[in-house]
């Protein structure tokens, strides 16, 4: 609220913030404590007393009574705290990983058609990227092969050096006209998945009773439950995932996976299309981008999407 410049009525008791960090694949989040100052405690005026607090957070989705679907909830615990204490946050990963509610099938769909102009001009862009890569790498292994050849062997590798050259001086020409394009895009809004959040602090005397109380808000959010209560809650499992679990690439039963593996093929092709040369290359190249495309369409059409012209 700070950073927001949003006006606080009164004076606050404790300011406390969080970040929300995710997992290099996008599958999972979890909040990181990033700081906190405590001007007094909740459950009591005595300066010198210490309480164990948590901070807990709950995504609901809107609905159309009072019995809204809980999507995820997240935790941090802060540990001990008192009146006049500050933290510059943790360093510690303790919190735990939290799936990533995915969207509907609604919301993917309107994002698809709000967002398709710009998926196409970001696919070209990535598209070009891999193409110069490989380009260049061509053209060193071009130029090894021309220091060690001779007669009309090396002239037949320096014409297709030259060629590949212009191609790439194209394609990079082409590539900064795509992202002077993308940066002219407009920016609004997208709001595909609004969500209520909730936000509550649990002060406790002790570790362990602050455990059992976290236990007790989870488990009454439905398939979150606490592990080992009867000695105090030690362990606390969730809709978590273990770091080792993250996917760290795209499976192919995954649909998000999918679509982007078979979009990333689609203007591969079309580049490969675009910069094919006169001659058989071109057939080819249009066989090639023609497969894709019709790859791409039956990923698209396979999660409800419509396909592309």
């Amino acid at each position: 609220m700070r950073r927001a410049n949003v006006c606080v009525d009164g004076k606050a008791k404790a300011v406390y913030e969080a970040r929300f960090e995710f997992s290099a694949d996008g599958t999972a989040y979890r909040l990181k404590d990033a700081g906190y100052r405590i001007e007094s405690l909740l459950t009591t005026d005595d300066k010198h007393a210490s309480r164990t607090t948590l901070y807990t957070l709950k995504i609901l989705n809107p609905g159309a009574t009072d019995q809204q679907e809980t999507l995820s909830s997240a935790w941090v615990n802060i540990g001990a705290v008192s009146a006049g204490i500050r933290g510059d946050g943790s360093k510690s990963e303790a919190s735990p990983w939290l799936l990533v509610p995915p969207m509907s099938a609604e919301a993917r769909r309107i994002y698809e058609a709000r967002t398709s102009t710009h998926q196409e001009v970001m696919g070209a862009i990535e598209a070009l990227n891999r193409a110069l890569i490989r380009n260049q790498r061509q053209l060193a292994a071009l130029d090894q092969r021309i220091a060690a050849a001779t007669g009309d062997v090396a002239d037949g590798l320096k014409q297709e050096r030259t060629r590949l050259a212009v191609q790439s001086q194209s394609q990079g020409a082409e590539l900064e006209a795509r992202r002077a394009e993308y940066q002219d895009l407009p920016r609004t809004p997208l709001e595909f998945m609004p969500v209520k959040i909730e936000v509550a602090v649990t002060e406790s005397e002790s570790e362990q009773k602050a455990k059992l109380a976290l236990a007790d808000i989870l488990g009454k959010n439905g398939n979150l439950v606490a592990s080992t209560v009867g000695n105090a809650a030690s362990g606390l499992l969730s809709k978590s995932a273990q770091t080792g679990d993250l996917k760290l690439e795209p499976e192919s039963t995954d649909s998000e996976g999918a679509l982007q593996h078979a979009r990333a093929q689609y203007f591969d092709a079309l580049v490969e299309l675009q910069a094919a040369a006169p001659g058989a290359a071109p057939q080819a190249s249009q066989v090639k981008y023609d497969a894709a495309k019709d790859e791409y369409n039956q990923t698209r059409r396979s999660i409800g999407l419509e396909p592309i012209p």
